[in-house]
């Protein structure tokens, strides 16, 4: 739903921002800062924040998922790698950012 929010409104996530709850009601936030609004790379980051995060064996009661500091889709990007970059550019143009 980030994504799709991000692509409706032409926007670019600075931030990601990983919130875990628990069900004692302890509650973790990690973020990383990359600029996207490829749906496959937000999902590869908060998937990456959860795993390395979870306190496992502990119940997550809430999860939730923030995108900050966004800015134009057509926005000067980082820069990429070269590889990095060509998968990017794949994506931005597959969701219809063409930056």
């Amino acid at each position: 739903m980030v994504g799709r929010r991000l692509h409706e409104q032409e926007l670019q996530a600075r931030t990601l921002q990983l919130k875990l709850r628990y069900s004692d009601f302890t509650t973790d936030t990690r973020a990383r800062t990359i600029e996207t609004n490829v749906d496959g790379e937000i999902f590869s980051i908060i998937r990456a924040l959860f795993r390395a995060n979870w306190k496992r064996p502990a119940a997550v009661r809430l999860l939730g998922v923030h995108a900050s500091t966004s800015s134009d889709c057509g926005a000067e990007q980082q820069q990429l790698g070269l590889a990095q970059a060509s998968r990017h550019d794949r994506w931005s143009r597959a969701v219809g950012c063409r930056g």
